[in-house]
C-alpha cells in the first residue's frame, strides 16, 4: 500500500510540471491538458505565428519507432481535435505511442506530441518468483522443488529476468491518452554537458516519471558514484547516477513498474537502475552505458528510455575518472566508487526538435577514446 501511495505522489508531481509554464510564441502543436479519456475529444492548440497567417498547416501521425508517416490531416491555426482527426487513436486494436506533428508548408515545425495510450498495467515479476508461482498453479511439486534446489547464482539470473504476465484475451482495457509535448534531457555536469533523446514508444510510463524527476530539479549536484569503465573482460561496462545521498542505496521516494523496452543497452543509452531481484523497484537511479559487448547482457533486464546524442566525450570523460582501490574490510562504502566523483550540477528538459529533423544517436565509434 505504501509504495503504491508514493507511486502516486511521483504520477501527480510529474503531472504539475507537465501543465505548467508559458504559452510558447513559436509555431508547434500545444496539448490543452495532460490527460484525455477515450472515445472523447482531445483538444489542442495550433499554434501559428502571424507571419505565416496564410499558410497550410497540417498535422501528421507518426510511428516514432519505424518513423513512419501513418496519416496527414489538414489543420487551422487554433483550437483542434486531434482524436476527431485521427479516429485510429480510439479504434485501434494495440494503442502504442504515437507522435502528432505540425508541419507548415509541408514543412515540420516545433516538438512533436507524445500520444501515449492509458493501458492497464501488466503485472511483473522477478523470473524465480514467476516460475515458483507458475509451478505452484500447476500443482507441479517436482518443479517447485527443483527450482528451490538451484545453485544460489542460477537463482540470482532468475531473479535479474524480468516475466510480465500474459495479456489478456480481450487484451488491456484503453482508457484514453496522456499528450505532452515532447523534449529532450540535459544533464550539465562538472565534465560537461550531454543531451539525450527519450523513447517513451519503449517504456512511457518510465520516460514519464523520469522526466517529473528532472523537471522537478531532482538531479542538482547528485555525483557519478559508481563507476565501471571495464568489466572484469576489459570491455566497456557502465557509469551510475541519480542517488543524491552518493551511497548507492538512495534514490526518490517512489517506484515506477518495469516496462519491457526493447531498446538495446549500447553506447551512451541510458537506463533505470533496480534492485537485482526486483523489476518493479526502479526509481531515480539510472546508468548509462559505455559499449554494446558488456551491456547486451543488461537488455530485457533493465528499462532502456534514451539515446545520448550530444556530448560523448563528456560521457567518456566521465567513465575515465579513477575509482577507489579495495575497500577496507567490512566497510559498506559502495563498489567502484570514485575517489573524486562527478557531479549533475543540474538536469533540465527543452523542447525536442521536430521529428524529420531529430539528432542520431551517438555510436562509440562517434566518440575519441580517452585515456584511463
Amino acid at each position: 500500500m505504501v509504495s503504491q501511495a508514493l507511486r502516486s505522489i511521483g504520477i501527480v508531481a510529474a503531472g504539475l510540471s507537465f501543465a505548467a509554464g508559458a504559452k510558447p510564441a513559436w509555431a508547434q502543436l500545444e496539448p490543452e491538458r495532460l490527460y484525455y479519456g477515450v472515445h472523447r475529444a482531445a483538444p489542442m492548440v495550433c499554434r501559428v505565428p502571424a507571419s505565416e497567417a496564410d499558410a497550410a498547416p497540417e498535422i501528421r501521425l507518426i510511428d516514432p519507432e519505424s518513423g513512419e508517416v501513418l496519416e496527414t490531416t489538414t489543420a487551422a491555426a487554433g483550437r483542434v481535435d486531434v482524436a476527431a482527426m485521427f479516429p485510429v487513436l480510439w479504434t485501434a486494436e494495440r494503442p502504442k505511442v504515437l507522435l502528432a506533428q505540425l508541419a507548415i508548408d509541408g514543412r515540420e515545425v516545433g516538438p512533436p506530441v507524445v500520444l501515449e495510450p492509458m493501458l492497464t498495467p501488466r503485472r511483473v515479476l522477478d523470473g524465480e518468483t514467476a516460475r515458483l508461482m507458475d509451478a505452484y498453479a500447476q500443482r507441479n511439486a517436482d518443479f517447485f522443488a527443483q527450482l528451490l534446489r538451484l545453485p544460489a547464482d542460477a537463482r540470482e539470473e532468475l531473479q535479474r529476468t524480468a516475466v510480465a504476465e500474459p495479456e489478456p484475451p480481450g487484451g488491456r482495457v484503453h482508457s484514453g491518452l496522456r499528450a505532452y509535448s515532447d523534449r529532450l534531457v540535459v544533464l550539465e555536469t562538472s565534465a560537461g554537458e550531454m543531451v539525450f533523446s527519450l523513447r517513451p514508444d519503449q517504456a512511457p510510463n518510465t520516460v514519464f516519471a523520469f522526466i517529473g524527476l528532472v523537471e522537478g530539479g531532482f538531479y542538482t549536484n547528485v555525483p557519478f558514484h559508481r563507476i565501471i569503465a571495464e568489466d572484469r573482460e576489459g570491455r566497456p561496462f557502465i557509469v551510475q547516477s541519480g542517488d543524491p545521498s552518493g551511497t548507492g542505496a538512495g534514490g526518490a521516494p517512489a517506484f515506477t513498474d518495469f516496462e519491457p523496452s526493447a531498446l538495446a543497452h549500447d553506447f551512451g543509452v541510458l537506463s533505470i537502475a533496480r534492485r537485482p531481484d526486483d523489476p518493479n523497484s526502479n526509481s531515480s537511479q539510472f546508468f548509462i552505458c559505455l559499449g554494446r559487448e558488456a551491456c547486451a547482457a543488461l537488455d530485457g533486464k533493465y528499462v532502456a528510455i534514451g539515446q545520448l546524442i550530444s556530448g560523448g566525450d563528456v560521457l567518456q570523460t566521465i567513465a575515465a575518472t579513477p575509482v577507489r582501490g579495495p575497500e577496507p574490510e567490512g566497510s559498506t562504502a559502495a563498489l567502484e566508487r570514485p575517489a573524486d566523483p562527478p557531479l549533475i550540477l543540474r538536469a533540465y528538459t527543452k523542447p525536442a526538435p521536430p521529428f524529420s529533423m531529430r539528432a542520431r544517436p551517438l555510436t562509440i565509434e562517434d566518440v575519441p577514446p580517452v585515456e584511463r
